[in-house]
């Protein structure tokens, strides 16, 4: 999944928690689907963060071989 997607995914359950036409059981059940969304999106995020900041530190010349290691960067992608 990527960033893109996952803004559709948030899109979406915004608008299914903000439905004035549900009943109060399913808005309750789409409230605790969209925290359980919203804990995964911040560690996607946080994740996504990581790895722009490496890449762009790699791409500087700042080659820091635990990060490298950390996220995968091969020697060959130089």
């Amino acid at each position: 999944m990527n960033l893109l997607k996952l803004q559709d995914i948030l899109g979406e359950s915004i608008e299914k928690i903000t439905n004035e036409n549900l009943d109060e059981s399913r808005k309750v059940e789409e409230i605790r689907n969209a925290q359980n969304i919203s804990i995964v999106a911040k560690q996607m995020i946080s994740n996504a963060n990581i790895i722009f900041r490496s890449e762009k530190a790699i791409s500087e010349g700042k080659f820091l071989p635990k990060t490298m290691e950390l996220i995968g960067y091969e020697e060959k992608q130089k």
